[in-house]
């Protein structure tokens, strides 16, 4: 099992195929476009690969605020469906958290959708706890992508 930042095209276009599962809005193209955009605001996308295929994939900053200080905030984090509940998405929490702790941060932070129930036990196990609600207001009836 080795875990290893996705930074070429090649690389990036490789990990779609599991992060459509949770970002479907997304072609790949978009998500190519996304991810380098993304990249020049501190964003990294790692991706797991066990068995020659990548089983899992995860988005993550390191940011500060006045809330929580230095934190690591994980964007994305999601394991192919078939390949759930075998420690890949464990794995790379721990592998957040020895990131987090070398650069320093007081805590992780993440959100998940209110419908993601899964999802929410699963984080629970790894011994996230809920802490606040996330609120938004759309501005337009679309969705648009800024790259």
């Amino acid at each position: 099992m080795a875990i290893k930042e996705a930074v070429t095209e090649q690389d990036i276009r490789a990990c779609y195929p599991c992060m459509k599962q949770l970002r479907q809005h997304l072609s790949e193209n978009d998500f190519l476009n996304c991810v380098k955009q993304q990249q020049t605001e501190h964003y990294k996308l790692v991706y797991l690969k066990a068995n020659n295929h990548i089983q899992a994939v995860m988005g993550y900053r390191i940011l500060h605020n006045l809330a929580w200080g230095k934190f690591l905030y994980i964007d994305d984090l999601v394991t192919v469906e078939s390949r759930r509940s075998q420690g890949y998405g464990s794995n790379l929490l721990s592998w957040a958290e020895s990131i987090a702790r070398e650069n320093r941060c007081n805590e992780i932070h993440l959100d998940s959708g209110l419908e993601k129930t899964k999802a929410h036990q699963f984080y629970l196990t790894n011994h996230y706890t809920k802490k606040s609600m996330h609120f938004r207001k759309c501005l337009d009836d679309f969705r648009f992508l800024e790259v």
